[in-house]
């Protein structure tokens, strides 16, 4: 497991995992749980299995940044008069023309090391 997942166990429930088993994902320490080829106490199980679920919540497929709800046509126009003025916006930030600056700049780098 990774260190940020180690640090959702306390030292007590850690002490059940030998340590080769510390190197495994968390999906195998689940399966080798429920296979019993080894042994975890029900409340390291259950952090496992939040650990789990938890990653799966921030999946890309399970993410909910772009999903809307339209239940009508003026659902819909606020949602493109919101794209609308943020395109504006950057325009007339002049945007376009800073990223095209960036990229010449790093193009010429690139293009000009040792």
């Amino acid at each position: 497991m990774r260190h940020s997942e180690l640090k959702n166990f306390t030292h007590k429930q850690l002490s059940a995992f030998k340590n080769q088993e510390l190197s495994l994902d968390k999906y195998e320490l689940i399966a080798k749980a429920e296979n019993a080829s080894i042994e975890l106490p029900d409340d390291v199980k259950n952090k496992l299995y939040e650990l789990c679920t938890e990653l799966k919540k921030q999946s890309p497929e399970n993410s909910k940044i772009f999903s809307v709800n339209l239940k009508a046509v003026g659902d819909l126009a606020k949602i493109l008069s919101c794209l609308i003025t943020t395109v504006k916006n950057l325009n007339d930030l002049e945007f376009d023309i800073l990223l095209k600056e960036c990229l010449d700049h790093i193009i010429y780098v690139l293009n000009n090391r040792p």
